[in-house]
């Protein structure tokens, strides 16, 4: 799949930013008519509940 899309490694397919930036990233995968999303946070514990919330809010 990397090599199909033109990404370099794991990192180009990544969503990694702000929440914001995150839920922006998100927001495109939907217009570009993606309609099912894994997320797997990473992190200290603190950050990998924000972001399980943050995708919820999205879905």
């Amino acid at each position: 799949m990397l090599d199909r899309e033109g990404w370099a490694g794991p990192e180009d397919a990544a969503l990694i930013g702000t929440e914001p930036e995150v839920a922006e990233r998100i927001d495109e995968l939907r217009a570009a008519g993606v309609d099912e999303f894994a997320g797997t946070p990473f992190g200290p514990p603190e950050l990998r509940a924000r972001s399980r919330a943050l995708m919820r809010s999205c879905a």
